[in-house]
């Protein structure tokens, strides 16, 4: 009997593991080149319904999370506009499963992989 119970600790120990090691981590950039940022833009365009989008060129290379605001409205000389808005900027986070960097839009949930992108563990230095 304690045979058996050491043995189902250790499956459930194990199990525990592995599915720890499958969650997504926060990550960062480790090839933060033009190639990098065309792909960030082009999938948070995609996410945000077709806006384009300008980023940092250190965008996702210190933190994990990634702000786009919204441009201010600008009138028909291309001024900005004086006034405030109260759009929400969109969220967006990187992660690593397995070897594949992730990024995760925060509003909907929706998951977009990233193919020309490598990234590390945000803790993995």
């Amino acid at each position: 009997m304690k045979k058996q119970l050491v043995i189902a600790a250790s499956l459930l120990a194990g199990g525990c593991q592995l599915t720890q090691a499958n969650e997504p981590v926060a990550a960062v950039l480790t090839n933060p080149g033009a190639q990098t940022k065309a792909e960030l833009q082009r999938v948070i365009q995609q996410a945000i319904g077709g806006t384009p989008v300008r980023l940092a060129d250190d965008a996702l290379t210190d933190t994990d999370t990634l702000y786009i605001e919204q441009n201010p409205g600008r009138d028909a000389r291309g001024n900005p506009i004086m006034g405030r808005h109260n759009n929400k900027p969109e969220v967006f986070h990187l992660r690593l499963q397995g070897e594949q960097c992730q990024l995760i839009h925060g509003t909907t949930g929706e998951v977009y992989l990233l193919q020309e992108v490598s990234c590390r563990a945000l803790d993995a230095r």
